[in-house]
């Protein structure tokens, strides 16, 4: 029977004569893909940052070059717009209007503010046979390397766009109450006014006031204008330049109101005048050398020729010019 010592004894014998094997195990360290990870990073992240401040940079930049453009664009419109209204003005006042049919410059690279414009007046190829003549505005306005460009087709208007027109009101005539016009008044004159008139119309006037009676209370429905450029009426001459320039008979209706004779032409609706010459007798007596005859507005040829005073009333259906000399 063996002993608890001897079988710790023997324990020990084996121990002692076991061989044991040792193995270096390497430390642990990073794969080689994972090196200088750090590095990379702060590298990247650099690179990041400045590609990040070069296009904010440059979207600044963009920005502000896109502003100036605007911002010269809309000067170079309103330059050009300028020029479009100085050459209508310009253009409202030849007497008579420019002939041919050649384009020209009228305005050349005039400066104004950040810029210039330039504006080109181009007649219609039709205008040589008609009287109411027509051209084209082209304006560019021009600001930095920018420009813009307007085109306005204008054409010469007849007096029928006004209700009521004069150059000179020839002493005073009253607008009143009870009196109604339905359209633009305009008189070179001072416009008298009492009561209480409608003007369904836009009044005008070249005189700074108006020649107020009492009471004065008028209803200017589209408002009024003092001291406005005058309307520059042709003269004889120029009717008749412009007659002849696109007819090659003479007029159809030429009435001879010379001397003691007296003329008086009515328009009516239907599109025809009546008109009608006298002269009074020994005893002041009206005798008629023409009563009531009848023409058609639309075989006139647009033109009437009054030799001598004439009175006219009516409704005018059509287009005419009346001439009295």
């Amino acid at each position: 029977m063996i002993t608890s010592a001897a079988r710790y004894v023997a324990l020990l014998n084996a121990l002692r004569y076991r061989t044991c094997r040792w193995r270096v195990v390497p430390p642990l360290r990073a794969p080689f893909d994972q090196q200088g990870t750090s590095l990379l990073l702060a590298i990247g992240l650099g690179l990041f940052l400045s590609v990040l401040g070069y296009v904010t940079v440059a979207t600044v930049i963009t920005d502000a070059r896109s502003s100036t453009l605007y911002l010269q664009s809309t000067q170079a419109f309103w330059l050009a717009e300028t020029g479009v209204e100085l050459a209508q003005r310009w253009l409202r006042y030849q007497d008579p209007p420019p002939g041919g049919t050649s384009s020209f410059t009228q305005f050349d690279h005039i400066s104004a503010g950040a810029g210039s414009y330039t504006v080109t007046v181009d007649p219609d190829d039709n205008n040589t046979n008609t009287y109411l003549k027509k051209y084209v505005l082209r304006s560019v306005g021009m600001v930095g390397g920018v420009e813009r460009t307007i085109e306005v087709e204008v054409v010469a208007t007849t007096f029928n766009y006004y209700a009521y027109l004069t150059g000179d009101e020839g002493g005073t005539i009253w607008f009143n109450g009870g009196d109604v016009l339905e359209g633009p008044v305009h008189s070179n004159d001072q416009i008298s006014i009492t009561q209480n008139p409608v003007f369904m119309g836009k009044v005008t006037s070249s005189a700074t006031s108006f020649n107020q009676g009492q009471p004065y209370n008028p209803d200017f429905q589209q408002g009024y204008q003092l001291g406005v450029p005058p309307v520059l009426f042709p003269t004889a001459e120029d009717v008749t330049n412009n007659y002849w320039s696109v007819n090659s008979t003479p007029p159809t209706l030429v009435i001879d109101a010379t001397g003691s004779k007296h003329a008086a032409v009515e328009f009516r609706a239907d599109g025809t005048v009546v008109y009608s010459v006298w002269h009074r007798d020994a005893r002041g007596r009206r005798v008629y050398d023409i009563e009531d005859a009848t023409a058609s507005v639309a075989n006139l040829n647009g033109l009437i020729w009054v030799d001598g005073d004439v009175r006219v009333k009516g409704t005018l259906n059509g287009t005419v010019t009346l001439v009295s000399t």
